[in-house]
């Protein structure tokens, strides 16, 4: 029979919000291998297994972490530069006035 504590635990990990934030789901991995380090029931050598599993799990949602930021501050600052660069209309003027200068201004 399943130990009370464990179903509590069980079903606080299925009520957690599906879109838990990186840092949430290192430090549910993090309780996760506390409990193992504690259990006597496994073999340590078990233990140090599943620990180093969930060790490079909680390494892999990390180095995510830290490509979404950035990602995010590649795009912020395209996003940045594109505001304060020339818009379209003024590009276009620009190479109209070019056009112009490298050529003789015909009148009729």
């Amino acid at each position: 029979m399943t130990h009370p504590t464990i179903r509590t635990a069980s079903h606080a990990l299925i009520d957690v919000y599906a879109n838990v934030g990186h840092n949430d789901l290192i430090s549910l991995i993090g309780d996760q291998i506390g409990v193992i380090r504690k259990n006597g029931a496994i073999s340590s050598d078990c233990a140090k297994s599943v620990v180093a599993l969930l060790t490079k799990v909680m390494d892999e949602i990390d180095q995510d972490l830290f490509d979404q930021q950035e990602n995010q501050k590649w795009s912020d600052k395209q996003s940045r530069n594109a505001a304060f660069g020339p818009s379209p209309a003024d590009r276009f003027l620009a190479e109209s006035i070019a056009a112009i200068r490298n050529k003789p201004l015909e009148m009729t």
